[in-house]
């Protein structure tokens, strides 16, 4: 018999991880998505490449902006990649460049660094 303890169940009303269409992919087609994990990954030869996937009942994709740090300075990234490899679940993201604060619309205004010229 299991008794609470007055403890959040984590299961409870959690409907589970939602991985929505995608494709397998050699993971050598994808250099900096291997070699981020390096030998971590080394006998993995493919991965489950999605084009969204739905956690804890917030949505992720490709082209998603995230909030990664909020110190000192506040940091943004942008997610290229959705990697599920053994029913774990990645996000290859990259920073986005903070421009200013737009008072205005109460927003910051950030740059993608791989669109630049």
């Amino acid at each position: 018999m299991i008794k609470a303890r007055g403890h959040r169940s984590n299961v409870y009303l959690y409907s589970g991880d939602v991985v929505n269409s995608g494709k397998v992919v050699p993971l050598n087609s994808m250099p900096e998505v291997r070699d981020i994990f390096g030998d971590e990954w080394c006998a993995t030869e493919n991965v489950l490449c999605s084009k969204r996937v739905t956690i804890n009942g917030l949505s992720y994709g490709k082209g998603t902006v995230l909030l990664q740090r909020i110190e000192s300075d506040v940091n943004f990234v942008k997610v290229f990649h959705v990697v599920v490899h053994e029913q774990a679940k990645y996000l290859y993201s990259k920073n986005l460049k903070v421009k200013y604060f737009d008072a205005h619309l109460n927003a910051f205004v950030v740059e993608d660094l791989t669109h630049t010229a």
